[in-house]
């Protein structure tokens, strides 16, 4: 029974270590899917995402990224900010003008 315990004890910990890890991953691929879907609906010019994401909770259930870029105007480059709300639920970037 002692032996038993002691097994079960190794194996929770073995899971535990394996789910840390592939949960760190699964983070990095979530915000990867978050920034190229926020980019791919921003329509600056020369986009760039700044800043960390910012995450509400499972409530409101967005996350948040700013974008940088440039909008023509009368045919001059004028720098702009975006902000794209990710909705996690849905899957849906969408992206306002910051004035």
């Amino acid at each position: 029974m002692k032996d038993l315990k002691v097994i079960l004890i190794i194996s929770l910990c073995t899971i535990s270590s394996k789910v840390v890890a592939s949960s760190e991953q699964a983070w990095e691929s979530f915000d990867r899917e978050i920034r190229k879907a926020c980019i791919e609906k921003s329509d600056l010019l020369s986009k760039n995402i700044t800043g960390q994401r910012i995450d509400f909770d499972d409530e409101i259930g967005y996350s948040v990224f700013f974008i940088t870029g440039e909008k023509k105007l009368n045919r001059t480059p004028v720098k702009m900010k975006n902000i794209c709300l990710y909705n996690r639920e849905k899957n849906i970037a969408s992206v306002a003008p910051i004035e």
